[in-house]
């Protein structure tokens, strides 16, 4: 049993979406770690991802499920007869209570079955074409559709997840967390101690330490580091500040520390990561 019919209606948000098509050549390997979920689909040829969570294939109407912050060896297989392989993908990120990622609470498959796969296809496909005919005139009506089309994809994923360990989800369990995320978000820029944290929920600081090992697998403050990490990767793609800018605002002491935490969580370094994020929109050429 689950309880969404006690959720408000404004439970959940989506904070990023990301869409696009292209192509690569066969045997090209794409490595990376993102703060968002990818939702993938080889239109010819297939995918071929390794994770920590396992090895998988996807092809056909089949699409590779990744969550945030997973570490993927994405290679792009042709068709025999084809020197490239294209495909469509979407990257998003939904969130609860506007502070926690929903597939934080969801177990993500790594792919879908085909007839699933079929369903999101057609989504990301309905979505492309938004993206290809959207016009100011027609701004608020396209947003309306966005909005209904990503919320059907999101049904989509969810009927394919389970929660953690088939636990019951009772949302206020997650909503008495929020004032810690919302603080945290607040004061992102400066030092953050769990003596900040701990009074913002009714718990010892040992319960509060155990509430974030049972509900999101890391401690308070791998957790926090986790949030300032993914900000910063957003800033550094869809934005111009400079990286010292971006390490200040995320909190971290200076650039170099910023670095190799970035670096260690993300697998490639700050720069690596906005060089690679533009190219990516430039060319459309790795999902």
């Amino acid at each position: 049993m689950y309880l969404w019919e006690s959720f408000p209606e404004n439970m959940i948000k989506l904070r990023f979406a990301d869409v696009g098509r292209g192509y690569a050549n066969d045997g090209i390997i794409h490595e990376k770690t993102v703060p968002f979920v990818i939702v993938a689909q080889a239109i010819t040829g297939q995918y071929e991802v390794a994770s920590p969570l396992g090895n998988v294939t996807a092809s056909g109407t089949e699409v590779f499920l990744a969550p945030s912050n997973l570490p993927l060896k994405i290679t792009h297989r042709s068709q025999p007869d084809k020197a490239t392989m294209s495909f469509q993908y979407i990257h998003l990120e939904f969130m609860l209570f506007e502070t926690i990622d929903i597939f934080s609470v969801y177990t993500l498959p790594l792919k879908s079955d085909k007839e699933k796969g079929q369903q999101l296809g057609a989504i990301i496909a309905e979505l492309l074409h938004l993206q290809d005919v959207s016009t100011k005139e027609l701004a608020i009506s396209h947003l309306l559709q966005r909005n209904e089309l990503t919320s059907r994809l999101l049904n989509i994923l969810l009927s394919l997840c389970h929660p953690p360990d088939d636990e019951l989800i009772n949302y206020q369990i997650y909503q008495s967390v929020v004032p810690v995320f919302t603080y945290i978000k607040k004061h992102l820029a400066s030092s953050i101690t769990m003596d900040d944290l701990i009074p913002l929920m009714p718990l010892s600081r040992s319960a509060f330490f155990q509430f974030f090992k049972k509900h999101f697998k890391k401690t308070p403050m791998d957790y926090l580091k986790s949030i300032r990490l993914n900000e910063a990767y957003r800033l550094l793609c869809y934005s111009d500040r400079s990286i010292s800018k971006i390490a200040d605002e995320t909190g971290f002491s200076n650039s170099y520390h910023f670095s190799r935490e970035f670096r260690k969580y993300f697998h490639k370094t700050p720069s690596q990561a906005r060089i690679t994020h533009r190219d990516l929109i430039d060319s459309k050429s790795l999902a």
